[in-house]
């Protein structure tokens, strides 16, 4: 290996923790950053004293949270799926249920639609504000959720509904048709053209 070589990781793309703690310091690039130059901001915003310990504390909790989603789903494209599942074996258990049950099964299920809620609504809120990290919602906020207002939770169900009955992997397969279906079925919401 040469020198060259060894030095090509510079103009490498940003790696996701690199990208996970500028987010948290407010900073959206306004392009796609290279390994080097986001290791400088980081380095530079580790070393201002006005950078609060609140945001190395979020980070420490994204990274601790990305850590368990991964012990959920297997890989950390499948979060949004695996939630999906999770509902889907819900309903399956309600309905299978004996009638002592049904109701703690009920709550289970109304859980885990919420959680399938909050992690829709998250990705369209600064990271700083979201209810529940998730690498993959935060990556969804950066290339799709942005440019929206926060939609309410009936709107985003309506739009889960309409997209689970159209394919059964949407989530796994396509998530910009969720961002798709909300511009074409809430256009007020979008904040950025």
């Amino acid at each position: 290996m040469n020198i060259r070589e060894t030095m090509d990781w510079k103009d490498d793309p940003a790696t996701e923790k690199q990208l996970l703690y500028i987010c948290l310091l407010h900073h959206q690039p306004d392009r796609p950053l290279t390994k080097h130059e986001a290791s400088e901001l980081i380095a530079k915003a580790e070393q201002d004293p006005e950078t609060p310990q609140a945001f190395r504390k979020m980070y420490e909790a994204i990274r601790n949270a990305h850590e368990e989603e991964r012990n959920f789903a297997e890989s950390r494209d499948d979060f949004a799926f695996y939630l999906r599942q999770n509902v889907a074996d819900a309903k399956e258990e309600v309905a299978n249920a004996q009638a002592k049950d049904v109701e703690n099964l009920r709550a289970h299920l109304r859980s885990a639609i919420e959680e399938r809620l909050t992690f829709w609504k998250d990705t369209f809120r600064d990271v700083a504000d979201t209810e529940e990290y998730s690498l993959q919602g935060i990556e969804l906020h950066l290339e799709f959720g942005h440019r929206f207002h926060i939609p309410t939770s009936d709107q985003v169900q309506t739009l889960i509904n309409a997209l689970d009955a159209s394919s059964a992997t949407w989530d796994k397969d396509d998530l910009s048709l969720f961002y798709k279906f909300l511009e074409q079925n809430f256009p007020e919401l979008v904040r950025i053209p």
